[in-house]
């Protein structure tokens, strides 16, 4: 004689079947296709072939060679103060002015600042009446 006590309805059997579905479904989900089996690695770097580490030692030095924030704003104190100012390594003006007085350059086709604040002034700006100012939305 079968045993009742727990008896399997139509209902509970098809929402298992339909589970079951499901999994088979989405087990291929995890499965290696024969396309990636099939992939060479030969495109790819070896391990050896990566460096182990970045070697940023010339940045670096470089920022190291960087004048500090505290050093700048001695020197800035300094200055405000009377201090003096090391500009040896600067040109003066007469100096550029010399270097470039034999300078030639054509600025055929350049706007003149004349030309630019006339065409700047020339633009109509229209009213702003009306308008949301920022003091209505707050």
């Amino acid at each position: 004689m079968a045993n009742l006590t727990d008896p399997v309805t139509l209902k509970h059997l098809k929402q298992v079947t339909d589970n079951m579905k499901t999994y088979v479904a989405n087990a291929t989900d995890d499965l290696v296709s024969e396309e990636a089996l099939n992939t060479t690695l030969e495109d790819y770097a070896k391990t050896e072939d990566i460096p182990s580490e970045y070697d940023d030692t010339e940045i670096k030095d470089a920022i190291a060679e960087l004048p500090t924030k505290e050093y700048v704003d001695t020197e800035i104190a300094n200055a405000l103060v009377g201090g003096d100012i090391d500009l040896s390594d600067y040109a003066t003006k007469e100096y550029v002015d010399e270097a470039l007085k034999d300078v030639d350059v054509d600025l055929t086709g350049y706007a003149t600042e004349t030309f630019v604040a006339n065409k700047i002034a020339e633009i109509d700006i229209p009213s702003t009446d009306g308008l949301v100012t920022e003091e209505s939305l707050n």
